[in-house]
């Protein structure tokens, strides 16, 4: 089984697959602003936050594979991950800590962190704002499926869907960006002779490796050919 199989075994079983079929497609759409974000003082604008909701796990071994959280259902052969791991309320405490409008090329941005995360069809659904408010512009960034991989030929990583819409003064995005970020995680989910804490650690790190690298791939320069 190729580590390409195994992705996709993982996008099917925690129904990612209809949410990667927009997602693969992570070139970003630009419209027309009514009035150029660039034009805006960033201090009048606002980026809101999503956290993502609970860490599913998806393990691969050479007896079993492919159950989601089947270490929670007590099924055969599948390692029981540590409980509340990422929780929403932990997600938020790592989010403050980053500078997120730095990450995601806002600079100056207002971040504002809900605490409540939004279910996967709420945020695949409507295109309206999903927050209002009195910004002249808006950004929204959606932390959608977060799933902890683990597979006897690639390893361990820590996946992690992740959506941005940008609006400017109307209720429509004028930019929709998504993407699937993967960071390993070596030690995570841990073994009996793991350190739990540092292991826990390190799924987070990888949390904020996502983000960071999802901000990276939003503001990547588009290709452009020469003559």
């Amino acid at each position: 089984m190729t580590a390409r199989h195994c992705r996709r075994v993982l996008l099917g079983a925690v129904f990612i697959l209809p949410l990667w079929a927009s997602v693969s497609a992570a070139a970003p759409t630009v419209a027309a602003l009514v009035e150029p974000a660039s034009a805006l003082d960033p201090k009048l604008c606002e980026l809101h936050v999503w956290p993502a909701q609970d860490l599913h796990a998806v393990w691969t071994g050479w007896v079993h594979g492919g159950i989601v959280d089947g270490g929670q259902k007590g099924r055969s052969g599948y390692q029981a991950a540590p409980a509340r791991v990422l929780s929403a309320e932990r997600q938020i405490e790592l989010l403050r800590a980053q500078p997120l409008d730095q990450l995601l090329g806002l600079p100056g941005h207002r971040v504002v962190i809900h605490d409540v995360p939004l279910d996967s069809t709420t945020i695949r659904t409507g295109t309206a704002r999903h927050a209002q408010g009195a910004a002249r512009c808006y950004a929204e960034l959606l932390l959608d499926t977060m799933v902890s991989q683990k597979d006897v030929f690639s390893g361990s990583a820590l996946a992690l869907v992740v959506r941005f819409r940008q609006f400017g003064a109307s209720d429509q995005p004028v930019r929709v960006f998504g993407s699937y970020q993967l960071a390993r995680t070596p030690h995570f989910p841990p073994s009996p002779v793991d350190d739990m804490a540092a292991a826990i650690g390190e799924v987070e790190a990888a949390y904020i490796v996502d983000i960071a690298d999802f901000g990276k791939a939003l503001n990547k320069p588009s290709k452009t050919r020469t003559k």
